[in-house]
């Protein structure tokens, strides 16, 4: 990758992608300051300086890791939004587990061990993702609980500017301090700042427009303390700009010795944010790579895209860092702006690494207004689109979901709300996932006959009475919402004027089932004896039948054959019908002989299993090479034609006056499969052959 880089280095292309660089940079510098005073409240608030530089240097790490990873030049990595929010309720509430006796730099550290777990696991997670190949998988993460989160987080943003603008918290007990003067004054231009970029971003403006009025605003905000005679010194004494310790040096990474005073039982209970930050991680990922390709117009690599995130992350966070990723906007504002190469992402990671070396003195400018009129403009975004437009867009359900876990976020807490969000995930799934068609509708088999070549008669015979064979074609994942839909299918048939004999199930498209699927199937043990039943299942995967043979075919196994494909079963379900309603069609004889020494041992449908029938023009069978097996021949005299192991050929045809001839046929493969599942039963075939080749 940096051969490549170096190869296509262009030095015309150098003052260009700086300034594109630096100004984006710059641009998330200024959202991350926000970021940072956010989750670096509180009792956190001493460690702000240390806060800026774990989020400066994190970031710059991740871009500089990103950037020769990505199979996308010029895409570039900055802290998520709905991340970065939950990171800092996450932290407000490990900063109020921890004892009151606890020094502050206890609580700075569990913080960072905190910050860092979260960002280990989901650079582990991301990395296994991409190197499985299964990043779409994390698509299927039901869409309004997605949602759900990303409004909750809106909130948390408007919460966390006001906080940041007044040091006080959002909430009803507070409300009338914050309509006093002396803060009302404090939040209203922040207020007033977001709403005007809040318009700005939904206008087709210039690239620039948004960064330029950022800068305008911090202008503005100098020039009205010039005008009021305010110091800048007195500025931050009135908590306008950032409080900072001077004295406090740039953030080191953890090392062992801090670990010992880190409270790991306030980190355990921050799980559920924490799993909830990995997952939605991911889902954002891959959103916005798709957003990428749609920018860049071309086709990228999403599971390369995940290793590249998984790996930063991983990196940072061994070092102690806070979870950062490929951000849809920077990189959208360094393309329009012409920045298309690696060289632009590397500018702006340097202008990371600055800012925290240039020490407390230089943060102490920024204006609060700004950074927490910021933060307004994002969390107010994020509900814009989660519960106004959302209205617009989803089913009345979902847009329910959204709104019941947004509202459990504001009234009763955020990791109840989260709470919630999951829950309605696995029921979705549940709900959604047993709506699937993996069980198509039921087929007769009158019109779905098998591909056997049949005399007319049998062909008319079948149509009429097909209706016996009752087959159902299963797909994908089956659990216990499909059994159940399969078990109330089946037994609505048996409610039907026609009887049905067998109950043919396809298993060709079936990747697994869960227990309680085998266990479901015991509900039909009674069914199958009340009505004299045959259940079969044809083409079931290994490891799907290792799961029935476990439970011991859930009781099923006096009732039930197995085929090794849907057109022998047809076939099979078909010549037990032709048996029963005509006089003239008949099994060979010697099958006859053996068929009631296993009917007695309830093994005759599992003995038919491993044959095959057709039908074929009597001059054929001496005329067409065909496979080595043994073919039981039915015409108007039963005979058999077999070729066996260690057997001489024996052919024998009777002339019956009929144009087309019934076989059986065993192959050699389905004999040795008969004799490893059924050897007792191989061996009364063999002693059946070997007296019929005396005879």
């Amino acid at each position: 990758m940096f051969k490549q880089f170096y190869d296509r280095f262009n030095f015309k292309e150098l003052l260009p992608n700086l300034i594109v660089g630096l100004t984006v940079g710059a641009i998330g510098v200024l959202f991350d300051l926000s970021f940072t005073a956010l989750i670096f409240s509180g009792r956190l608030e001493s460690h702000l300086t240390a806060g800026v530089g774990l989020v400066m240097f994190s970031v710059a790490a991740t871009r500089i890791i990103t950037t020769f990873t990505s199979s996308l030049p010029g895409v570039i990595a900055d802290l998520g939004t709905v991340e970065s929010a939950i990171l800092a309720w996450s932290a407000g509430m490990i900063a109020k587990q921890i004892p009151a006796t606890a020094s502050s730099t206890e609580v700075f550290v569990t913080v960072l061990a905190a910050i860092a777990l979260t960002s280990i696991l989901t650079g582990a997670f991301l990395l296994l993702l991409g190197g499985l190949r299964i990043g779409e998988f994390v698509r299927s993460m039901p869409y309004p609980v997605v949602g759900g989160f990303i409004a909750s987080s809106g909130w948390l943003l408007v919460k966390g500017g006001m906080k940041v603008m007044t040091d006080l918290p959002l909430d009803l007990a507070h409300l009338p301090n914050l309509l006093q003067p002396n803060l009302l004054v404090q939040w209203l231009p922040g207020l007033l700042l977001a709403g005007y970029l809040l318009l700005l971003s939904q206008r087709r403006s210039h690239p620039l427009a948004m960064p330029a009025s950022l800068a305008a605003s911090v202008a503005l905000f100098y020039l009205l303390l010039s005008l009021s005679g305010t110091s800048p010194a007195q500025a931050s004494a009135q908590g306008w700009t950032l409080e900072v310790v001077a004295s406090q040096g740039v953030w080191q990474p953890l090392d062992l010795a801090a670990l010992s005073q880190v409270h790991w039982s306030a980190i355990a209970s921050q799980l559920t944010c924490t799993i909830t930050v990995v997952v939605v991680t991911a889902i954002a990922l891959l959103m916005k790579v798709t957003g990428l390709e749609l920018l860049v117009d071309r086709q990228v690599d999403m599971n390369q895209e995940l290793k590249s995130a998984g790996l930063a992350n991983l990196v940072t966070g061994l070092a102690g860092g806070i979870l950062s990723y490929h951000a849809l906007s920077d990189s959208m504002l360094a393309y329009k702006m012409g920045g298309k190469t690696r060289l632009s992402a590397l500018a702006g990671a340097a202008v990371f690494l600055a800012v925290p070396l240039l020490g407390a003195t230089f943060l102490s400018y920024f204006p609060k207004p700004v950074l927490g009129g910021m933060l307004l403009f994002l969390g107010f975004a994020l509900l814009g689109e989660w519960v106004y437009d959302a209205w617009f867009k989803l089913s009345k359900a979902d847009y329910a979901i959204v709104q019941l876990i947004g509202l459990v976020s504001v009234m009763v807490g955020f990791l109840q709300g989260l709470t919630v969000g999951w829950l309605m995930a696995a029921l979705l799934f549940v709900i959604r996932y047993s709506r699937l068609n993996q069980v198509q509708a039921g087929i007769s088999g009158s019109d779905r006959p098998s591909g056997a070549i049949r005399t007319p008669e049998a062909q008319q015979l079948l149509q009429t009475n097909g209706t016996q064979i009752y087959l159902l074609e299963l797909q994908g994942m089956l659990f216990f919402g499909t059994a159940n839909s399969l078990i109330g299918q089946i037994r609505q048939r048996m409610n039907h004027s026609s009887p049905v004999r067998f109950i043919l199930l396809d298993f060709s498209r079936v990747s697994d089932v869960d227990a309680s699927v085998v266990q479901s199937f015991t509900r039909l043990k009674p069914l199958l004896l009340k009505h004299d039943l045959t259940l079969l299942f044809a083409q079931i995967a290994p490891n799907v039948r290792a799961k029935f043979e476990q439970a011991n075919w859930g009781g099923l196994s006096d009732h039930l054959a197995i085929f090794a494909n849907l057109e022998a079963g047809m076939i099979w379900c078909e010549d037990q019908v032709l048996q029963a309603v005509s006089s003239t069609f008949a099994l060979p004889h010697p099958l006859q002989s053996l068929e009631e020494s296993l009917m007695q041992q309830n093994q005759f449908a599992a003995f038919m299993a491993y044959f095959t029938s057709f039908q074929l023009p009597k001059e054929a069978l001496g005329l067409q090479a065909v496979p080595h097996g043994s073919y039981w021949v039915v015409t108007g005299e039963p005979t058999m034609v077999f070729e066996l192991p260690h057997l001489e050929q024996q052919t024998e045809i009777v002339d019956s006056g009929h144009d087309l001839v019934t076989c059986y046929y065993l192959s050699q493969q389905a004999l040795a499969q008969m004799q490893q599942d059924h050897p007792n039963m191989a061996a009364e075939l063999r002693n059946l052959i070997q007296q019929q080749l005396k005879e």
